[in-house]
């Protein structure tokens, strides 16, 4: 038996509404799942949201807290990724320091392919050994192509090796459309990627590198071979933006990731196809803006709380607490915050054994011309079956009572 629980009303309070309980109680036959694996279908909101324009031909804006996109503009064509190629540069590194491939205090040796590398560069002379934490520290906030080539060549022995591993790295993150032909971003009419696989990229690092991206995404200046080299993400000097990389080349013009956080919120932004770089910093920065006062963010269920409570039937335990694999929620425009509807799902009772993780029911989050938002209830924990003996002494025990 299925429980059904549907309430129309301001998902803003939502969460506080299902504390009290206050919902109206259906007994309905279960719905198919739509999304069994517990991962939430990306909420995508219209492309031309009120006051949501830019005139950046490509952009990509996300609200990390909801899974939300709040504005998609040909974030899926293929473009030249310029320096924000130095995002997936970076993750290899990264990744190959955890694993141990590694270390920060290793040094590469400087060859000449790469002391001649065109464009943004930082101090490096033919012959000279430098460290991975200051080879990273200048792909990042020197915008290196010459780091590049040395990390590269480094660790794969070649740049063209290199980019057989970021190639790959591209795919097994779940890029759709990148390739990769040098470590630094340079012009190549074969190398393309898409704001929507720059933003994971970036997205990945936030997840997976939390420490390495405060450690090196901020760092608006350093000093190296007696030269200071600063950071050209104009968002960092007055605090807006806590880091990401820029880029920029003919082809491609300017472009930016950038990302910020208010109030426990971060946003992701992708931006390229812009004039120059003022113009880049106050488009992304207007469009941050816009996402973080136009939108608001309905948080129905996280997985750190438990949602709601079940029976448990012949186990050892008497009920299961029921959590989300992931936060459950969708942003808003503000207008539209008292037009959502909240479906939640569940069984009456389980059946022991039951395992931790184990499909128990879903959240849907559902808004008029929106794509619904499913979410799994999932048991919090595992639950043994009450043993032949048990159930017994369960027996007596209860006829004695």
């Amino acid at each position: 038996m299925w429980v059904v629980f549907l309430k129309k009303s301001c998902l803003r309070y939502h969460f506080l509404v299902l504390g009290l309980l206050a919902l109206q109680q259906v007994i309905a036959a279960p719905e198919k799942h739509s999304n069994s694996s517990g991962n939430p279908q990306i909420s995508t909101l219209k492309k031309n949201t009120s006051q949501g324009h830019s005139l950046a031909p490509y952009v990509f804006l996300k609200d990390l807290s909801t899974d939300t996109v709040l504005m998609d503009k040909d974030s899926e064509v293929r473009m030249p990724p310029s320096s924000m190629t130095k995002i997936l540069t970076a993750y290899v590194i990264f990744k190959a320091l955890k694993e141990g491939a590694l270390k920060l205090s290793d040094h590469f040796v400087v060859s000449p392919e790469a002391a001649k590398k065109e464009g943004s560069n930082m101090v490096l002379n033919p012959g000279q050994s430098v460290s991975i934490k200051d080879l990273l520290i200048g792909v990042i906030a020197a915008s290196g192509n010459n780091a590049c080539c040395v990390l590269a060549q480094g660790l794969a022995g070649s740049e063209e090796g290199f980019c057989e591993l970021m190639n790959q790295e591209a795919l097994n993150l779940g890029a759709k459309n990148s390739r990769f032909k040098n470590a630094s971003g340079l012009p190549d009419p074969e190398h393309w990627s898409t704001c929507r696989d720059l933003a994971l990229f970036s997205e990945k690092t936030l997840q997976n590198f939390p420490q390495e991206y405060k450690d090196y995404y901020a760092i608006q200046e350093f000093t190296f071979n007696k030269a200071k080299h600063l950071n050209r993400n104009l968002l960092l000097r007055n605090g807006f933006s806590d880091g990401f990389k820029t880029g920029k080349t003919d082809a491609g013009k300017c472009g930016m990731v950038a990302s910020s956080q208010r109030e426990g919120r971060r946003l992701l932004l992708v931006v390229n196809g812009i004039a120059n770089e003022i113009l880049r910093a106050q488009e992304a920065r207007r469009l941050l803006d816009w996402g973080f006062s136009f939108f608001v963010p309905a948080i129905v269920a996280s997985p750190s709380k438990p949602f709601t409570s079940i029976a448990v039937k012949g186990g050892k335990a008497d009920s299961i607490q029921l959590v989300t694999l992931k936060t459950a929620g969708i942003s808003l425009p503000r207008l539209l915050l008292n037009k959502g509807q909240v479906k939640v799902e569940h069984f009456s009772h389980a059946l022991a054994p039951v395992k931790k993780g184990q499909p128990m029911g879903r959240i849907q989050i559902l808004v008029p011309e929106k794509t619904p938002m499913v979410f799994t209830l999932v048991a919090d924990q595992d639950v043994a079956a009450l043993s032949f003996w048990d159930k017994i002494k369960h027996f007596f025990h209860s006829a004695i009572k």
